[in-house]
């Protein structure tokens, strides 16, 4: 019985040292996150029709993006009459992110863009914050 007793007590001390460590962290991963930055206010005409249009990026899979500009948030609608939602591809070496897509507007103008995340929650291109929403 003491020897069962022994045995049990080595194992589960075994146990916990083999449990997860600090350094074996989860891996920050983007999937299912959808960032957006401000791109610039706008207005129809009046103060009464102004609105703020956003750069918005969802990250689709491990490798892919949607992208769109869109109106008053990351859910409004689409900007533009050429506006659509086009698909891109990143590659993620945190902190640092690279990103290629067409203009959601202009798809004759190609996007090829370097950025560093500030936190999990935030990255910045050139002079643009996006954060998670």
């Amino acid at each position: 019985m003491k020897k069962t007793t022994k045995v049990l007590l080595c194992l589960i001390a075994t146990l916990g040292m083999v449990s997860c460590t600090p350094e074996e962290k989860d891996e920050f991963s983007l999937v299912g996150k959808t960032y957006a930055a401000t791109k610039y206010y706008g207005s129809y005409g009046t103060v009464f029709d102004s609105y703020t249009a956003y750069y918005v990026i969802r990250f689709t899979s491990s490798s892919t993006i949607e992208c769109s500009d869109r109106k008053n948030g990351i859910h409004g609608e689409l900007l533009g009459s050429r506006g659509k939602i086009v698909n891109g591809t990143y590659t993620l070496n945190y902190p640092n992110i690279h990103l290629e897509y067409d203009d959601p507007m202009f798809s004759s103008n190609h996007h090829s863009e370097d950025g560093v995340f500030v936190d999990e929650s935030c990255f910045r291109i050139g002079d643009k914050d996006y954060v998670l929403y």
